[in-house]
């Protein structure tokens, strides 16, 4: 990680967008003013096993917690993919990140899109905080997001 922050420090041209599954650890380092910070949503399953709900909740709220924190010009979440109804636990954090990637689970050329209600909820609550969304491409499988595609990013 030190090595990529000094690319970054050095680079200061250029934005960095950072993604970690740790997003605790982010709190050791100083980060550049290019560097946008981002952490990946819980995933359904950690080293061989299935994360319960409540496991992914205090997940997510301990890295939203994190990304609070974090002297950035922009924090983002990435929910890809989004695979549980997380809305609930990112209403509670208005302000906590200023963009908002979210996709499909995918296996190969299969894709498995989130439930229609699972992003209509999240969309919600990221609409009401002002937070940019933006669809991966594996999202255009759920019919509701190809039919109005998002491609958001923050103005900063």
């Amino acid at each position: 990680m030190r090595q990529v922050l000094a690319v970054c420090h050095e680079a200061s041209w250029h934005t960095f967008f950072l993604l970690t599954k740790n997003a605790p650890r982010l709190l050791r380092f100083l980060l550049p003013p290019n560097v946008w910070v981002g952490a990946s949503s819980p995933p359904d399953g950690m080293w061989g096993h299935a994360l319960t709900p409540t496991n992914k909740e205090r997940m997510l709220h301990k890295i939203l917690r994190t990304l609070t924190s974090m002297p950035v010009p922009v924090r983002w979440v990435s929910f890809e993919p989004l695979s549980w109804d997380c809305a609930a636990v990112v209403a509670q954090y208005p302000g906590a990140i200023q963009w908002v990637v979210i996709g499909a689970a995918s296996d190969g050329a299969k894709e498995y899109p989130p439930a229609r209600e699972t992003l209509e909820r999240l969309l919600d609550v990221l609409d009401g905080q002002g937070v940019p969304v933006f669809y991966k491409g594996n999202l255009r499988s759920l019919p509701m997001a190809a039919a109005a595609w998002r491609a958001d990013f923050p103005s900063v």
